[in-house]
């Protein structure tokens, strides 16, 4: 679970190091293999949700930005990410795949099991599942990679709700943070604001659409962001057994989008990616490709120093090595040697020249000393 926030709020400071508060590590301690942590920069938030015009803006900006490094390296134009990370303590499955219409169905084949552990059988959902898979997210998602038509992936902030925005204290600058992140379609990241159970709303996405526009065809957005929040209510439903509105909307949604889809993708094209068999005992979807890179700023803080994660320029430097070291904290560490990481040390520069990811001179490196954020 910390590993894969780290992951995640690193994947998304590389991009939009103004939106999002500097992750530093995370790991175990030495002393209790059962206790671990996440440890980022402290910025000073108000707990409001944040201007819908600003935050928009730089939403769509992280979105369109991310598009670009995900056309580098050898997982170009995937769907998925490097770690498995989490909703509260559900976690995804992450694994890479070609097409998102695949990898939207592993993922809800996943969780589906996941809330079936939960809750016990549904003999309803049961019946709609089969629906789901074979005919509406082929009616709804095979359009956005067919027929002359491509979806290029952009990293999501993945759990994207009012409960994890906030604005800074003094320059009302917004920030987003607890990110379970994943590169798929960003729309994805608009699922939660359907839900009337959340504060960000309407107008958030109809001013989200003026910086980034709808994908074709745009006659299938409202019908594919209410097959989004179906992820949403899952996870609500995995994390809120005694609930059981959660589960009946489920139901809702799934009943609602069988009965508009029941002949499900009428074109003539296959779907791209791979067969499907997802098991919630799979292991953590986990690229092993590529070699680390030492970074020696957290000395004294973390145990061993050559375990510290690597910096990275591209996709491919998101992922880790499958056999990469749980990086092990020191009990001891004090308030005033984190103080003196931040404001002493170099900052986390994920790379010295920013156009070699094709976002410009100075995009993604703050000044050493600085922290993310006015």
């Amino acid at each position: 679970m910390c590993q894969g926030q780290y992951e995640s709020m690193r994947a998304l400071y590389a991009i939009s190091p103004d939106f999002v508060p500097r992750p530093i590590g995370w790991g175990t301690h030495e002393s209790d293999p059962n206790q671990h942590f996440f440890l980022c920069e402290f910025v000073e938030l108000e707990d409001e949700i944040p201007p819908v015009v600003e935050f928009c803006e730089m939403l769509a900006d992280l979105h369109r930005r991310s598009q670009e490094i995900s056309t580098n390296g050898k997982r170009e134009g995937m769907f998925g990410f490097h770690v498995n990370t989490c909703n509260g303590t559900v976690a995804a499955d992450n694994t890479w795949n070609e097409s998102w219409e695949a990898f939207y169905i592993q993922n809800m084949k996943h969780l589906f099991i996941l809330e079936e552990q939960t809750h016990g059988p549904s003999d309803e959902i049961q019946k709609l599942l089969p629906t789901l898979y074979e005919k509406v997210i082929p009616r709804l998602l095979r359009p956005l990679e067919t027929e002359g038509r491509t979806l290029q992936p952009s990293l999501l902030h993945g759990d994207l709700w009012n409960g994890n925005t906030a604005v800074h204290a003094k320059t009302d600058q917004p920030y987003i943070y607890d990110a379970a992140a994943f590169w798929g379609h960003n729309e994805c990241d608009l699922a939660k604001w359907r839900g009337t159970r959340y504060r960000m709303r309407n107008s958030y996405v109809k001013e989200y659409f003026k910086h980034f526009p709808i994908s074709p065809p745009e006659e299938d957005w409202d019908d594919r962001n209410l097959l989004y929040s179906l992820r949403a209510d899952l996870h609500d439903s995995i994390l809120f057994p005694s609930a059981a509105r959660f589960r009946l909307l489920l139901i809702i949604t799934l009943k609602q989008l069988a009965d508009k889809f029941p002949n499900g993708y009428e074109g003539t094209e296959k779907r791209k990616g791979s067969d499907l068999g997802v098991h919630p005992d799979d292991p953590p979807a986990i690229a092993n490709e590529l070699d680390t890179t030492v970074d020696g700023e957290h000395e004294g803080l973390l145990a061993p120093a050559e375990q510290q994660v690597p910096t990275y320029t591209d996709m491919n430097d998101f992922a880790a090595t499958e056999h990469h070291e749980d990086r092990t904290y020191k009990d001891n560490v004090m308030f005033p040697s984190i103080g003196k990481l931040l404001a002493g040390n170099p900052s986390r520069r994920e790379t010295e020249n920013t156009s070699e990811i094709g976002l410009g001179e100075s995009a993604i490196s703050p000044k050493e000393g600085s922290v993310a954020g006015p």
